[in-house]
C-alpha cells in the first residue's frame, strides 16, 4: 500500500497506479533492441570470434597504410584488423577484436581516407610512415585531418607489413 503524509490512498488508485507504471517500463524495454546493428559486433564477441587471419599481400609500408584506411572507410574491420601487428592489438584492445571494433562505432566513424603519404622511411624490417588522414566522424559526419605517424614491422624481408604503433603528429 501506499502512503502518503498519513493519508492512505483508496485501493483502486494503488492498482491502477502500479499498472500504469508496469506498463511504461514493458513498453520501454520492448523499444530498445538489445541486438547491435549488422555493422556492429556483439558486445560478447571476444577473440575467440576475431576474423580469420587472410594471407596479407607484399606490399610497401606505404601501401599496406593506404590499404589500413581503405579498410576502415568500408567499415571493414575484420581486415584492418589484420594489417595490425599482435603488440597493437594487445596494447590498445586486450587482443579483442570486437573492443577494436565497436571503438569505431563508438567515435561515430562515417568515413576514413589517406590524403597523402608525407614521409616512408625503410630500414630493413621496421618503417616509418607520416600519413595524411580525413576522418568523417559524428552524427554529422564531419571531416577532420589529421596527421598520423605510423611505426610498421614485419618478422623478414619476405614478410608483410603491419602496423605496429600509430599517433597522432598535430
Amino acid at each position: 500500500m501506499f502512503f502518503t503524509r498519513g493519508r492512505r490512498r483508496p485501493p483502486g488508485n494503488s492498482v491502477v497506479f502500479i499498472a500504469i507504471l508496469l506498463f511504461i517500463c514493458l513498453s520501454a524495454a520492448a523499444c530498445q533492441d538489445k541486438r547491435p546493428a549488422p555493422d556492429q559486433p556483439d558486445e560478447t564477441d571476444s577473440v575467440v570470434n576475431a576474423p580469420e587471419p587472410i594471407e596479407l599481400p607484399l606490399v610497401s609500408p606505404s601501401e599496406t597504410v593506404g590499404r589500413y584506411w581503405a579498410y576502415l572507410n568500408d567499415r571493414d574491420f575484420s581486415n584492418g584488423w589484420q594489417l595490425l601487428e599482435s603488440s597493437y592489438r594487445e596494447r590498445n584492445y586486450r587482443g579483442d577484436y570486437a573492443s577494436y571494433a565497436q571503438s569505431f562505432n563508438r567515435m561515430n566513424l562515417c568515413g576514413a581516407q589517406l590524403i597523402a603519404v608525407q614521409k616512408e622511411v625503410i630500414e630493413e624490417n621496421a618503417a616509418s610512415v607520416v600519413a595524411e588522414v580525413v576522418l568523417e566522424r559524428g552524427s554529422e559526419c564531419r571531416e577532420e585531418r589529421f596527421q598520423y605517424d605510423l611505426i610498421l614491422k614485419r618478422r623478414t624481408p619476405d614478410a608483410p607489413w603491419r602496423i605496429r604503433r600509430v599517433q597522432i603528429k598535430q
